[in-house]
């Protein structure tokens, strides 16, 4: 098990997102894919830094993996919230490495690491190439 990414979880999440939308909209393609994706990598980004973003000229399939990967990244965000609150005051930070990151910061990471792979999958097989590979492999 020390082979599985980390925020597996999460990565499952986003990459089920993606797929419900493949597959309600066999015409999407990994570029689609991937401008939701930046999308969201800067939707994230700005979040972190406690600013607004909202996206711009997403076709409708984009939108629809923008809008999904938000909403359920939200819900999971309020169900950590609410798991947290009932837990142990945290400590303090005595530097970056005790520093926990926070639900944003880890949806940027996972946002950042299927984008990698969505671009490797695309280079490898072509314009569908990632959206059929987790065709195969996300429930």
């Amino acid at each position: 098990m020390d082979n599985l990414p980390k925020n597996l979880d999460v990565l499952q999440n986003i990459e089920h997102c993606i797929v419900t939308v493949y597959r309600n909209n066999r015409e999407l393609q990994d570029h689609n894919a991937l401008k939701a994706l930046d999308a969201l990598n800067e939707y994230y980004r700005a979040k972190v830094k406690a600013t607004d973003f909202e996206p711009s000229n997403l076709k409708d399939s984009e939108r629809d993996i923008y809008d999904r990967v938000i909403t359920v990244l939200a819900e999971r965000k309020t169900m950590t919230d609410s798991a947290s609150n009932e837990e142990a005051p945290k400590r303090k930070r005595f530097s970056r490495i005790l520093k926990t990151p926070s639900p944003d910061e880890v949806y940027l990471s996972c946002i950042r690491k299927i984008t990698k792979s969505a671009k490797g999958w695309n280079q490898r097989n072509g314009v569908v190439g990632y959206l059929q590979f987790i065709d195969q492999h996300v429930l």
